[in-house]
């Protein structure tokens, strides 16, 4: 995503340094989440999962998401682009 383009929920464009603060914030916070194994997907996309209300408030789950979003890396599954 170039860097001035919006992302949607944030008042202002992405730039390197709101990268840099975002993944930050992440690296921090995300190792105390309570994440799930995805059982279903796990020989074809293993991955791992929080819920929002359960796992994190709204806020913080939208915010992690808005980085994925804006940072994740794209990747082919049953024949759509996912992140």
């Amino acid at each position: 995503m170039p860097s001035h383009a919006p992302v949607q929920g944030y008042s202002r464009p992405f730039s390197t340094t709101l990268h840099e603060e975002e993944l930050a914030w992440f690296r921090t916070h995300a190792p105390g989440w309570n994440w799930r194994w995805a059982k279903t997907f796990a020989g074809s996309a293993p991955h791992a999962y929080v819920m929002k209300g359960k796992d994190l408030n709204s806020h913080d789950y939208e915010r992690a998401v808005r980085l994925a979003l804006a940072m994740g890396q794209p990747a082919n599954y049953y024949g759509r682009v996912n992140l």
